[in-house]
């Protein structure tokens, strides 16, 4: 997951990411530092529908739907299996 994530954004640095496993959504937050100066840092929250495996909620703190359509993207991809 970390070299698809610095693949898929490559304006971004430190990109770091956090699972958590609740009882209905999977939380994955994704946090990066941008390498140019006009474009701010980001975390980013998607929420995955345990049952269902549909992303039923993402955002962004800056706005960047273009950033946030390509993580959802990239995550929906992934099976995340059960603890």
């Amino acid at each position: 997951m970390d070299a698809g994530l610095s693949l898929l954004l490559p304006d971004f640095k430190n990109l770091t990411y956090d699972i958590r496993r609740g009882v209905t959504h999977t939380t994955v937050r994704i946090m990066g530092d941008s390498v140019k100066a006009k474009k701010p840092g980001f975390v980013a929250d998607v929420y995955i529908l345990r049952r269902t495996r549909e992303i039923s909620v993402s955002r962004i703190d800056t706005k960047d739907e273009k950033t946030l359509r390509l993580i959802s993207g990239f995550l929906s991809r992934f099976k995340l299996e059960p603890i």
